[in-house]
């Protein structure tokens, strides 16, 4: 698109023009012996450049239309490095996500354990141990929460930078619950 537009305002023709005016003037010093003085004039104006080598402007319309490519492949190859860290901030985030996953899993099971306690009355049992787990729970759904927000964000700014790319196709939904096996055990005393 730019070169064309460079290309047309190097072009030729551009500086050939036609210029039609009229002209009325209407002069009248407040009634001076009634001498109205008025006149129309109309005038048609031709103007076309008088060169003798056009070899200047073309060089120069070359090496303009040349950073203009140059210039192309640059926002391309940046692009591109945007795209690739916004692909790799995603990666890191869903790595994150699923580590907190499992690090929420093994909270629940050490919650279980606490409650398993309670039940049979044992002296091991404290109450303050199992809500500051809880918290910690609490706590690991909170990040979860926000480090999805942030992967929905990279996604749309992925989307964003390629808007022919369906997005629905470059991205697979993975299924949490089939990640995590909730891990049962027997205890005997």
């Amino acid at each position: 698109f730019r070169s064309k537009k460079q290309e047309l305002e190097y072009d030729r023709w551009r500086d050939f023009n036609l210029h039609a005016q009229v002209k009325y003037n209407y002069f009248d010093l407040y009634n001076t012996a009634s001498n109205n003085r008025h006149f129309v004039s109309m005038g048609l104006t031709f103007g076309f450049p008088l060169q003798m080598t056009r070899k200047a402007k073309e060089e120069l319309l070359q090496v303009e239309n040349q950073l203009i490519k140059l210039q192309g492949t640059n926002k391309t190859s940046e692009l591109n490095f945007i795209i690739l860290n916004l692909c790799y901030e995603f990666r890191y985030k869903l790595k994150q996500y699923m580590n907190l996953l499992q690090k929420r899993a093994s909270f629940y099971e050490l919650v279980r354990i606490e409650r398993v306690k309670h039940e049979f009355d044992d002296l091991e049992f404290n109450p303050s141990t199992a809500l500051l787990m809880l918290d910690d729970i609490y706590k690991i759904d909170l990040e979860l929460i926000d480090l999805k927000q942030d992967m929905y964000r990279d996604l749309l700014d992925i989307s964003d930078k390629l808007p022919d790319l369906d997005i629905l196709k470059a991205i697979k939904p993975v299924e949490l619950v089939d990640k995590i096996q909730p891990i049962k055990a027997v205890y005997v005393w």
